[in-house]
């Protein structure tokens, strides 16, 4: 999830290709293309390096990626061949005709096509709510693309989720959760963890960027002050109100609760940015609070990290508190003008988000007062380089691989591997309502990611005309 400005000399070349190919092939044709030209620049913005050399060919169209550039060549016909040139420059993509295409001008069949999509001249953000976890590619997979390839990259996107569940046990023995389903004691803060974890991979990203040849961003005053509110929302919130959570929860309670991510942002586009709820929309949330409803029924036995079904209760909106901060992150990318490459907004989020829990932590937690346990700094080294950095390189090498809706059913991983681990690694006994509330949540997230049902038409026999029989 790139992103990426096209110029306007940009806009008209691709639009007038879209429309040679719509002329050919049909509009969806046409738009699948371009979604997957779309796929290639910004690939090329975000790992130029990881880019470099691929190709795609499609029945007509041949993408291929180089160094900080993008050539796409499309036959009309044996004797006219169109190529262009897309270069990647800072924060734009620019166009520029290498063969033009032939003086006479497209001649549509019937009516012209559709405009081209919306989703070529804007982030991909802004046109709705995307968790991180997902992506927004054409829904059909790559043409010619390698079974090798597309297994390499299903292992990558399965990866990625599987660290994503890792951080809730990091974060459970952060909080002073021992192996084998010990108490919460001798953790250490929350805030103090946070500012740790920032400070860990904060120099990573920065290698990344020299590797990949991105720079940081110069945001406007105003998208400044949105990347400050993120930082303090999804970096700083989501980490601090997991690891508060889960030192008065068990990790398969929180596993299940995170899960709930995608619903939770939904929700808020709904309440706060007034969209219309789907249908399917309304199904996930129930679905979703079920599943709520099951976990929090269940820790009522006192199973929870603390001292009863009350602690165990207040933690669970600990973590339903994070996963509030981290749909408000989500959505606020909505708000920036000025579109930023997905590997420099991690970097300045790391950094913001470093900045943002490092004074709380020397005003309230001392941390020089006491001394951790050696468990909860390396739960806090895990979850900077492991999930925060391994997990961005292979969620993002994974989505260059397959479509979006081959990547996106991968997030259920993330509250399954969770209580996985919970049981593997910290040794807590999985329940049947965090089964239930396990199930509940992947159902919801099917819906969500079930395609619109489409009802044949029924056709109702001519009575008029049978009268006059």
């Amino acid at each position: 999830m790139y992103r990426h400005v096209y110029s306007p000399n940009a806009r008209r070349q691709l639009t007038t290709l879209y429309g040679y190919i719509a002329e050919a092939s049909g509009p969806e044709r046409a738009r699948g293309y371009l979604q997957r030209i779309d796929d290639f620049c910004g690939l090329l913005a975000t790992f130029p390096r990881l880019g470099r050399n691929r190709s795609d060919v499609m029945p007509g169209l041949r993408v291929a990626v180089f160094e900080r550039r993008v050539t796409i060549a499309y036959r009309h016909d044996v004797d006219r061949l169109t190529v262009i040139d897309i270069l990647y420059r800072g924060r734009n993509v620019e166009a520029y005709w290498r063969q033009p295409p032939p003086k006479r001008s497209p001649q549509f069949r019937s009516r012209p096509p559709p405009p081209a999509p919306r989703i070529l001249w804007r982030s991909r953000h802004r046109s709705g709510c995307v968790p991180p976890m997902t992506t927004t590619s054409a829904n059909s997979p790559p043409a010619n693309t390698s079974p090798a390839d597309r297994r390499v990259g299903f292992a990558c996107l399965a990866g990625a989720m599987v660290l994503v569940g890792t951080t809730v046990i990091a974060s459970r023995v952060i909080a002073g959760g021992g192996f084998g389903g010990g108490g919460a004691s001798g953790g250490m803060g929350p805030f103090t963890a946070t500012a740790l974890r920032f400070a860990l991979a904060f120099p990573v990203f920065l290698l990344l960027m020299r590797w990949q040849g991105v720079r940081l961003p110069r945001p406007a005053p105003r998208d400044l002050a949105v990347l400050v509110v993120q930082a303090g929302a999804g970096s700083v919130g989501y980490t601090t109100l997991l690891i508060s959570g889960l030192a008065r929860t068990s990790a398969a309670d929180a596993g299940v609760v995170i899960g709930t991510l995608p619903v939770v942002t939904a929700m808020i586009a709904v309440l706060v940015l007034g969209e219309r709820p789907g249908r399917r929309l309304l199904v996930a949330i129930a679905l979703a609070a079920a599943g709520m409803m099951a976990v929090a029924g269940g820790g009522a036995d006192g199973r929870g990290a603390g001292d009863g079904g009350t602690s165990s209760l207040a933690g669970n909106l600990l973590v339903l508190g994070a996963v509030v901060c981290e749909g408000v992150f989500i959505l606020l990318n909505k708000r920036l003008r000025t579109p930023i490459a997905p590997l420099a907004l991690s970097t300045v989020m790391t950094g913001l988000g470093f900045i943002a829990a490092g004074l709380p932590a020397l005003i309230l937690e001392r941390p020089w007062a006491a001394v951790p346990e050696t468990a909860a700094l390396l739960g806090v080294a895990w979850y900077a380089l492991v999930p925060t950095v391994i997990g961005f390189v292979l969620w993002y090498a994974g989505a260059a691989r397959v479509s979006g809706a081959e990547a996106a059913p991968f997030t259920a991983l993330a509250p399954v591997s969770a209580v996985a681990l919970a049981a593997l690694v910290l040794g807590e006994a999985v329940s049947l309502p965090q089964i239930l509330g396990v199930a509940c949540v992947l159902a919801a997230l099917a819906v969500l990611q079930l395609p619109k049902l489409q009802l044949p038409k029924l056709q109702l026999p001519n009575w008029a005309s049978w009268r006059r029989r």
